[in-house]
């Protein structure tokens, strides 16, 4: 049924996926944090003990109303929103859901966060920004302003391409973030 060429093959794999098992790294050894963390700790002797958790009480976040704003040319629309200060979802206005000529595409309606958020060692950014409309265009630029807890600034200017001709340019929206120190201390 099989040659010698088909039993040698398996046999290699099957030694490569034991040896890939024998080689394979261990996980270091859990840290005095981790185990903290996990409401275990060593003693002198050695052995573990489960001491006892007392939650850290942490601070409540301030619930934010979201603030939503468009900027648009005639094939899509970004809607923007002030929590996180990024693009919500962007709507394809001449594009439409698959057998259905009236709902237009939308892109990014179940992302987390919004594209364009600031991530901070490994998380989004979720700081509250402020949409400034006395300096922004309706509907052409929006500007979104935040301060950090270490009272830098973070300014994000969301624009449309200004050069319809260029291919994909409807589609395009510009960025430009703005970081300003706002102590004598390093940017994190």
């Amino acid at each position: 049924m099989y040659d010698k060429k088909t039993w040698f093959v398996v046999s290699l794999c099957i030694a490569g996926l034991i040896a890939n098992f024998y080689f394979a790294p261990t996980p270091p050894p859990a840290t005095q944090a981790q185990d903290q963390f996990n409401g275990t700790a060593a003693n002198a002797s050695g052995s573990s003990e489960t001491t006892p958790q007392t939650p850290t009480p942490s601070p409540q976040k301030e619930e934010i109303k979201e603030t939503l704003v468009t900027v648009e040319n005639d094939q899509a629309a970004f809607v923007l929103t002030n929590i996180g200060g990024g693009v919500k979802y962007a709507e394809l206005k001449k594009e439409y859901e698959i057998g259905d000529k009236k709902i237009p595409i939308r892109i990014n309606t179940d992302g987390k966060y919004p594209v364009g958020a600031l991530n901070r060692n490994g998380q989004a950014d979720e700081l509250p920004y402020f949409y400034m409309p006395e300096q922004s265009t309706a509907g052409k630029t929006a500007v979104f302003i935040a301060r950090t807890e270490q009272n830098h600034v973070i300014k994000k200017i969301y624009s449309i391409s200004a050069d319809s001709q260029k291919p994909g340019a409807p589609y395009l929206l510009n960025c430009k973030l703005i970081i300003e120190c706002g102590t004598d201390a390093p940017l994190q």
